[in-house]
């Protein structure tokens, strides 16, 4: 079985003497090439699978990456725009029920994409937060 940091296999890895069958390169399985292994600078996260690692004082800290953070909060904040403004129309029965929908949605999107993330540091709060955010956008029109 071929190792998946790229690298040979060893007969001295496995506790075996047949060099030649065991010390061979990675096969390629259709299109998919391993990459070469990526350097990362002391201190630095380590980007990975859309997590970024870092070790600070001893302990690890887990994030999302910060791609997924911009796509979350830019997800968040144009479905609370499209909320406000149905809320700002003059508000019938049909548009406050697609401003629910939305609100609806909207909580979905938040639960599914903290549920992916649920590993990381923090990601609870950053949970209520944004479920908080979405339970006080009133839907009813201010009277005129």
């Amino acid at each position: 079985m071929p190792w998946p940091c790229g690298g040979y296999r060893l007969a001295s890895e496995r506790g075996g003497a047949r060099r030649d069958r065991d010390c061979r390169p990675i096969e390629i399985a259709g299109q998919l090439q391993p990459k070469q292994p990526r350097l990362f600078a002391l201190g630095k996260p380590i980007e990975f699978l859309r997590h970024s690692l870092q070790l600070c004082i001893g302990v690890l800290l887990i994030n999302p990456s910060s791609e997924d953070l911009k796509a979350f909060d830019i997800t968040l904040q144009s479905g609370l725009r499209a909320i406000r403004k149905i809320a700002l129309m003059d508000a019938s029965k049909k548009e406050v029920g697609k401003a629910n929908v939305g609100k609806a949605k909207l909580r979905r999107y938040v639960r599914s994409w903290t549920a992916a993330f649920k590993i990381c540091t923090a990601i609870g709060a950053r949970r209520e937060f944004a479920l908080k955010r979405i339970a006080t956008v009133t839907l009813t029109s201010s009277p005129r």
